[in-house]
């Protein structure tokens, strides 16, 4: 194996990119780009030069036609791996490189985790601001159980005492509850309302910004597109209001000390061709 420079997964990362845009055009599906990907095209025009995150957001019924479509359109060395055929702790998809690993990632052994990017979907949101917050957070609170339930025949083995014991029990619990029911649950409660009948809309079931990322449906629609690495990608009609409302004076850089890449360490599988 050979670890891979940032660089490197940024390129990486950018071809999953183009493969996913290309399925969606193909099919008509709804998405953008998300987070830190979209600020990236915003302020960078691509990644954000310390980053090797890209987020993409889909309308929940689009996100499932792609789950769906994807087995037959993607490359064979793209996988999907998502909360609804695997033993995942996340809440939403992922399509991995299964030309790479990453070997330090403790928590889902089964199937070790690979570079990936991350698609997310969007749901609608009803009521009174309090009312969308208190929503919102309780999702969270049900993703957070679920990642902990998930993850706890792990953590047993590498805790000690009253946290091992603690871990334990969780396991157990995990063992008892039906594989998908976590999932389906959290899936019902943030689907609820529908993204293209609801007032506000957005990623209810997590995202960088929590409830910040909620805004209007119009403000929501994606009928832009930006630059990214050279290619054009699809992205919010309000892509201001998006980034002003996560990351405040967005166009201006964070200072020096904070520009550190967040992200696990991934290697090239021996034989395998770099595209």
């Amino acid at each position: 194996m050979r670890k891979l420079e940032l660089r490197e997964v940024q390129l990486m990362e950018f071809e999953i990119l183009k493969e996913y845009d290309r399925v969606c055009r193909k099919h008509q599906l709804r998405y953008t780009l998300g987070g830190g990907t979209l600020l990236g095209a915003v302020r960078h025009k691509g990644f954000i030069p310390w980053d090797n995150d890209i987020d993409v957001a889909m309308p929940r019924a689009d996100y499932h036609k792609f789950l769906k479509l994807a087995s037959m359109e993607l490359p064979k060395h793209l996988k999907m791996y998502t909360p609804y055929n695997s033993d995942s702790r996340f809440s939403y998809s992922k399509i991995l490189d299964l030309r790479t690993i990453d070997v330090e990632f403790q928590h889902c052994k089964e199937q070790p985790l690979r570079l990936y990017i991350d698609i997310f979907p969007l749901d609608g949101m009803q009521g009174t601001e309090q009312e969308r917050k208190k929503r919102k957070n309780k999702v969270i609170r049900y993703v957070k159980w679920m990642h902990r339930l998930k993850e706890a025949k792990y953590k047993k083995k590498e805790a000690h005492g009253l946290q091992a014991a603690a871990w334990y029990m969780l396991s157990v619990v995990n063992c008892l509850v039906p594989r998908h029911f976590l999932i389906k649950y959290i899936d019902r409660y943030a689907a609820k309302y529908d993204f293209d009948t609801s007032e506000y809309v957005g990623c209810v079931i997590g995202g960088a910004g929590g409830y910040k990322e909620l805004i209007k449906r119009e403000e929501y629609a994606m009928t832009g597109e930006a630059e990214f690495e050279g290619c054009r990608f699809m992205t919010l009609k309000n892509t201001d209001l998006y980034l002003s409302n996560l990351y405040g004076d967005y166009m201006q850089l964070p200072p020096v000390e904070d520009r550190v890449t967040h992200s696990d360490t991934f290697y090239l599988l021996e034989n395998t061709k770099q595209p």
